[in-house]
């Protein structure tokens, strides 16, 4: 059911799908940095090991030992997006497939030791199924002051915006029944969502073949005419997958360009892009290969950005590295950061990705993914982090790095990433099979930061 856009090629990690832009080959290296020199690639080879206590080892207070696997139903299962209430509990919102390609929503709770939260939704969990058909994918998820959650992505094959109460119900004073379908044509997933201080929601979705679409919806689920133009701004050419907010209120975002080139961006207030960022609002990262996208930015104290993602080479079956960035508050590559503020790991020589950021308040920048051993081979979980200058830190893990496995569970996925209360949160999916990789549980893992 999942469509791919036309003039797009999408990397599809069991449903997760990366906008990459082809014809990447013209007009790299332009607007505003990262330099048109690839950075030099640094090979890690980490070696897979369960560890319980420092730096980057998995806290075994939580769950067991460090690992949380739960059976949603159906046939295959992914977390997507998490988030931390004030109490401490941890939102994921993922999906699951039965056989017969019924796509649902999931969302569920756990407590801060990772047990399944029964005073949420039903058992637990929350299944949002619009029909029995419908290509039904959540990407993102935000809790308001107030508790409630909101959720966003594609239902029904249309971007569409949820809030639930924090029990778990469907928030009826949002929307239409605790619903907002987000109109944009050609558009069919919400792939960005940041909530204003103000309780405003900003969420984007990227069109084929022409850019993403930003709309700022009011406290209520409705389209804030102030914003762009008549509540729409559309950014050309830019292929947004996550949306963050600076301390001023300034929309920051992170993707790919039409160039073939990693991006960042900034937009005002009113939606228009900030000409203080970067060069004319964009600033773009050339990583060296056909196809660099970011896929989840973090916004540090200062403003400054950090952002993940993969450099990945279409030539090669879609193998590639894990890509991070490192800006200025106003767009600027940290120079001080790898090569003029770009990073590239390599972790066993075959398919990387880096899905999952933090800024640390000392600078360092903390990454999750995951990565292959071999050619078709065991997929492991990795974290990792590195130094204010790019390079790994060696106190984390073992020389910079964990990789965590899973047993008989040949295949581990990471999909998102947060921190709490010093502790690294990695969520995403386990499953036995490997050709083709398959989710069958949900998977939180957590970390000592």
């Amino acid at each position: 059911m999942t469509r791919v856009p036309c003039r797009l090629a999408a990397t599809a990690v069991l449903g997760l799908f990366a906008v990459l832009p082809l014809g990447a080959a013209q007009g790299r290296g332009g607007g505003g940095g990262g330099g048109s020199t690839p950075p030099p690639v640094t090979v890690v080879n980490p070696t897979a090991f369960d560890c319980y206590s420092g730096s980057g080892c998995l806290d075994p207070a939580f769950g067991s030992l460090g690992k949380v696997l739960v059976d949603v139903g159906s046939d295959t299962k992914t977390i997507f997006a998490l988030a931390v209430q004030s109490d401490g509990k941890i939102v994921a919102a993922g999906y699951r497939i039965a056989a017969s390609d019924n796509w649902s929503w999931v969302i569920g709770r756990f407590s801060s030791a990772g047990v399944v939260d029964t005073t949420f939704g039903t058992g637990g969990f929350v299944t949002l199924d619009i029909t029995p058909s419908g290509g039904e994918l959540p990407r993102e998820l935000a809790i308001q002051p107030d508790g409630r959650i909101v959720v966003a992505g594609r239902l029904n094959d249309l971007p569409t915006v949820v809030r639930l109460t924090s029990g778990g119900a469907l928030d009826t004073s949002f929307g239409t029944g605790g619903k907002v379908v987000v109109g944009w044509a050609g558009v069919y997933s919400v792939g960005g969502l940041a909530i204003q201080s103000d309780g405003k929601i900003i969420v984007s979705g990227v069109a084929s073949g022409v850019g993403t679409y930003v709309r700022r919806l009011g406290a209520t689920g409705i389209t804030d005419k102030t914003f762009g133009s008549k509540g729409d701004r559309l950014i050309s050419n830019v292929f947004i997958t996550d949306l963050a907010l600076q301390s001023t209120g300034r929309i920051v975002a992170a993707g790919s360009h039409s160039s073939g080139n990693a991006v960042v961006a900034r937009l005002t207030d009113s939606g228009t892009l900030d000409n203080s960022f970067g060069s004319k609002g964009i600033t773009q990262a050339d990583f060296g290969s056909p196809n660099d996208v970011f896929l989840e930015l973090s916004v540090a104290s200062d403003d400054s950005q950090a952002a993940v993602g993969i450099a990945i080479d279409t030539s090669t079956s879609g193998s590639g590295n894990m890509a991070v960035g490192r800006f200025s508050a106003s767009g600027a590559p940290v120079t001080t950061f790898g090569s003029n503020g770009r990073v590239l790991l390599d972790m066993h020589g075959w398919n990387d990705r880096a899905n999952g950021v933090a800024v640390q308040s000392d600078g360092r920048v903390l990454f999750s993914g995951w990565a292959y051993t071999a050619s078709g081979g065991r997929k492991n979980a990795i974290v990792g982090r590195l130094l204010g200058n790019g390079t790994l830190d060696t106190s984390f893990g073992a020389g910079g790095v964990t990789e965590t496995e899973f047993g008989a569970l040949l295949h581990g996925e990471p999909i998102t990433m947060l921190t709490s209360g010093g502790q690294l949160i990695v969520g995403g999916g386990v499953g036995q099979s490997t050709s083709p990789p398959v989710n069958e549980l949900w998977m939180l893992l957590r970390y000592f930061q």
